[in-house]
C-alpha cells in the first residue's frame, strides 16, 4: 500500500479518475461506516457510480426492519452474500462494515475486483488504538486517504456528517487520480480478475483456463485410496506367485 501527500490539484480530478478506473468499482473500508457511505455518495455522484446502500440492501434480503433483529453470525453472512454479488457489478461503490464480512478472508476473493480505499479521519483529541481490525485495513487497502477532523469556528459546515463528506471526497479523488497514474495496468488486471471469476489469485493472475483451487492441490489419493491399492497389489502379487508354482 502506498499512501500519498495530499495534492493541490483538483481540476479535472474526476473526469482522470472516471478515464483510469475503466469502470472497475470502488470499496471504501474504515471503521466509520457512516462517513464511508456519505463519501461513497459525494464520490459517486462526482464520477457517476453508484453508491451500494448495504444496510439497505441487507434488510431488504432478510425481510427485516433493522439490522438488529440479526445475529452477528447472520449479519455477516448476509453481508457476505450481498458483496459476493457485487463482485461482478462495474461501476459501483461498496462500503463494508467495521468488523464485519471484511475480517474473512473468503470475503476478500470478492473484494480484490474492486479497487480497495481505506479512508480514516485523524482525530488528535481522540487518537485511535491499534488494533487488528485497523491492521488489516492497512495491510491490504491499495490506497489509503488520512485526512484531520475540521474543527473550530472558521470551518462552515464542516462538523456536519455531509462536510465532512466532502472534504474527504476533495482528498480522496486527487489521491486517487495520481495512484491510478502511476499504475496504470492496475484497473485492467482488476478487469482481468473480475472477468475470471474472481477465483481468489490477486494479484498473481493464473491462466484464463487455469484454476487455483486445483493448482493447489497436492494430486494426492483420495484417503483410503492408497490402502486399497496396496491390498489390491499383495492380492494381484498372491495370485501370480501361485500360477507359478502350478
Amino acid at each position: 500500500m502506498k499512501r500519498f501527500a495530499a495534492s493541490t490539484r483538483k481540476v479535472g480530478a474526476a473526469r482522470l479518475v472516471v478515464d483510469s478506473l475503466k469502470r472497475v468499482s470502488l470499496t471504501f473500508i474504515g471503521d466509520d461506516h457512516q462517513l464511508n457511505y456519505a463519501v461513497a455518495k459525494v464520490v459517486g455522484s462526482r464520477l457517476g457510480w453508484f453508491p451500494v446502500d448495504g444496510l439497505k440492501v441487507m434488510t431488504g434480503m432478510r425481510k427485516v426492519p433493522d439490522l438488529a433483529a440479526l445475529t452477528e453470525p447472520e449479519r455477516v453472512a448476509t453481508e457476505a452474500e450481498l458483496l459476493r454479488g457485487l463482485r461482478n457489478q462495474f461501476r459501483v461503490i461498496a462500503t463494508p462494515l467495521p468488523a464485519g464480512a471484511v475480517l474473512q478472508d473468503a470475503v476478500w476473493k470478492d473484494l480484490w475486483g474492486s479497487v480497495i480505499v481505506w479512508i480514516d479521519e485523524d482525530d488528535k483529541s481522540t487518537p485511535k488504538p491499534r488494533t487488528p481490525e485497523r491492521q488489516l485495513y492497512e495491510d491490504r487497502a491499495e490506497l489509503a486517504v488520512r485526512v484531520k477532523v475540521q474543527k473550530g469556528f472558521g470551518v462552515r459546515g464542516g462538523q456536519t456528517l455531509e462536510g465532512r463528506a466532502r472534504a474527504v471526497a476533495d482528498t480522496l479523488l486527487p489521491r486517487l487520480s495520481d495512484f491510478l497514474a502511476e499504475k496504470p495496468e492496475l484497473t485492467e488486471r482488476k478487469r482481468q480478475y473480475v472477468e475470471r471469476g474472481c477465483r481468489g489469485d490477486w494479484p498473481e493472475l493464473q491462466p484464463a483456463e487455469g484454476s487455483p483451487v486445483v493448482a493447489a492441490l497436492d494430486r494426492k489419493p483420495l484417503a483410503g485410496f492408497e490402502e486399497e491399492q496396496e491390498q489390491q497389489q499383495g492380492q494381484e502379487q498372491q495370485q501370480g506367485q501361485g500360477e507359478q508354482k502350478q
